[in-house]
């Protein structure tokens, strides 16, 4: 799965920007470390 995501052309990587981090922190409070619940949220990552 990780070799198939790396190959994809509409998946973002490197820094996140401010937006995206402050997405981060918000449902880092409301959902803790359900880190998959909360990558549902990033559109393109």
């Amino acid at each position: 799965l990780r070799w198939a995501n790396y190959l994809r052309a509409d998946i973002k990587r490197g820094e996140f920007s401010p937006e995206e981090d402050d997405t981060i922190i918000k449902l880092h409070a409301l959902k803790g470390n359900k880190w998959a619940a909360i990558a549902t949220s990033l559109a393109g990552r």
